[in-house]
């Protein structure tokens, strides 16, 4: 199996184990549908209920989740999700991942 292969396999573990520890799982779609991400609803609705500490530890545990969908992320369409947010730089995770939580919230009844 390359490199890509495993990366992607990596990916959908995730995405299954996710699914089994938190439940129901929303999709994110940024940068004109060339990004979509599945999140644990229920991780979202924490970050968006949240404040302080609480807030950045469940956003933070979000983010951490997301690592394997978020690593096959090209730069070119992670800086057209983030635009002038962008640094091309790992925290660009966590912002991606913010932004995701409050478009969800707007969107969905969490």
């Amino acid at each position: 199996m390359n490199q890509l292969d495993q990366q992607y396999q990596r990916m959908i573990d995730g995405i299954n184990s996710m699914q089994a520890l938190y439940g129901e799982l929303v999709t994110y779609r940024a940068a004109r549908g060339c990004l979509a991400i599945d999140m644990p609803l229920s991780l979202v609705a924490k970050v968006n209920e949240s404040m302080g500490v609480k807030r950045d530890i469940a956003l933070q545990t979000l983010a951490g989740l997301l690592v394997p969908q978020l690593d096959l992320v090209r730069p070119k369409i992670m800086q057209d999700a983030l635009g002038d947010a962008y640094t091309g730089k790992r925290g660009d995770y966590l912002t991606l991942v913010t932004n995701a939580c409050n478009e969800l919230k707007a969107e969905t009844t969490l």
